[in-house]
């Protein structure tokens, strides 16, 4: 803290008057800092994650157009995933 020459120059720390002359405004300041995170943050979720949840999603429907319990002899039908 010692090496700030002003204490407005610590980032960190807020300040109802800021340098230039602006005000601080908490629920700007609160809206501004959320969104920001969830731009960051979004950049985490790696690729291979999406990839892994797609072939997830391809295995269940296959599983799942492959149960003999879904098949409706009324119709003659089995049953038909739509997900993918």
């Amino acid at each position: 803290m010692r090496s700030f020459s002003k204490p407005y120059d610590v980032p960190f720390l807020t300040w109802s008057e800021r340098p230039g002359g602006s005000t601080f405004r908490p629920s700007f300041e609160s809206f501004w800092n959320f969104w920001s995170f969830i731009i960051v943050l979004q950049v985490l979720i790696p690729i291979s994650l999406y990839v892994s949840i797609e072939f997830i999603k391809v295995g269940q429907v296959w599983l799942i157009s492959q149960d003999r319990n879904m098949y409706y002899e009324k119709v003659d039908k089995r049953l038909q995933c739509r997900q993918v």
